[in-house]
């Protein structure tokens, strides 16, 4: 009886050690596989960290790379501004310019006006005076005065086309300054 209880023992312990045997390896692959995964989700990670890395320099370049091409527009529209100010200013100055030649030159044209009507009545004066008396000695002087002031029509013509021609001019540059 005792020798079958130690077979019996026997039996039990290796079927015992033959089931931790099994379990060590079915733990052992468990853990194979479960290092196996790790493994892999280790590299993946990693893999991922790098991209990251990689996406994060790109991001900081181009972040970088918009701050200064950002603080440059914002120079660009500061410069841009006070041109516009410049361009303004100018375009005032230009328009009170413009103002004060246009009255200088209804003011010429006016006084031309006043030259030739009187003109014209010193001519008519020199008419009737020379048919009452065609000798008169007077008639040198009246025709002196008439001469001097076709010389100031003149002058005033010419001064009138000056400053029309100037006028002219300046609107082109006003015209010009609106369109920029």
């Amino acid at each position: 009886g005792s020798f079958h209880l130690r077979v019996q023992e026997l039996e039990r312990a290796v079927e015992e050690s033959h089931r931790s045997h099994v379990e060590r390896e079915r733990d052992a692959e468990l853990t194979r596989m479960a290092h196996s995964r790790l493994t892999s989700q280790v590299n993946a990670s990693r893999q991922s960290a790098l991209e990251l890395a990689e996406k994060k320099e790109k991001l900081q370049q181009e972040t970088s790379k918009q701050v200064h091409e950002l603080d440059f527009t914002k120079n660009q529209c500061r410069e841009l501004k006070e041109h516009v100010k410049t361009a303004g200013n100018l375009m005032m100055e230009l328009v009170e310019k413009n103002s004060e030649l246009g009255r200088q030159l209804d003011n010429h044209k006016h006084e031309a006006q006043v030259v030739k009507k009187e003109q014209r009545e010193l001519r008519q004066e020199l008419v009737e005076h020379q048919q009452q008396d065609p000798l008169c000695r007077s008639s040198a002087s009246l025709k002196q005065t008439f001469d001097l002031q076709q010389d100031r029509i003149a002058l005033l013509e010419a001064e009138v086309e000056a400053r029309d021609k100037k006028y002219k001019l300046l609107d082109l540059d006003n015209a010009t300054l609106r369109e920029e």
